[in-house]
C-alpha cells in the first residue's frame, strides 16, 4: 500500500511539473508575440535599412530593396496596432516573428560585408 501510495505522488508531481513547464512555455510565447516586441524588431529592421541605405548610395537596385524594407516596417508598424493583428493565430505570430529575424539576421550580415568607406590607413 506504501509503495502505491509513493507511486501515486510521483505522478502526481510528473504532471504538476508538466503543468507548470507547459504554462511558463505558453506565458513565454505570449510574452514574445506581443505586439510591444513587434513594434520594436519593426523599428530595429527599419533602422539598419536605414545604415544600408547610408551605406551603399550609388547602388540602384540595392537602394529600391532597402527603401521597400522601410516600407513594409513602416506598414507592419502600424498593422500592430491594429485588431486584425491581435486576432492572428500564435503560429502565424510565430511564423512572423522567425521571418522578422532571419530579415534581421541578413541586414546585419549586409552591414558587416560593407566595404571600407576609404582605402586611407587611419
Amino acid at each position: 500500500m506504501l509503495m502505491g501510495l509513493r507511486t501515486w505522488l510521483r505522478r502526481v508531481r510528473q504532471e504538476a511539473r508538466r503543468a507548470i513547464d507547459t504554462l511558463r512555455d505558453r506565458r513565454r510565447l505570449e510574452r514574445e508575440l506581443t505586439a510591444e516586441s513587434f513594434r520594436d524588431l519593426a523599428r530595429e529592421l527599419r533602422d539598419l535599412a536605414g545604415v544600408c541605405h547610408a551605406l551603399w548610395p550609388r547602388q540602384h537596385a540595392f537602394q529600391d530593396r532597402i527603401k521597400r524594407i522601410m516600407d513594409e516596417m513602416e506598414q507592419l508598424d502600424r498593422l500592430v496596432a491594429t485588431p486584425q493583428f491581435r486576432r492572428l493565430s500564435p503560429q502565424k505570430r510565430l511564423e512572423l516573428k522567425k521571418s522578422l529575424l532571419q530579415s534581421r539576421s541578413q541586414l546585419m550580415e549586409t552591414v558587416q560585408n560593407a566595404p571600407a568607406p576609404t582605402t586611407t590607413l587611419q
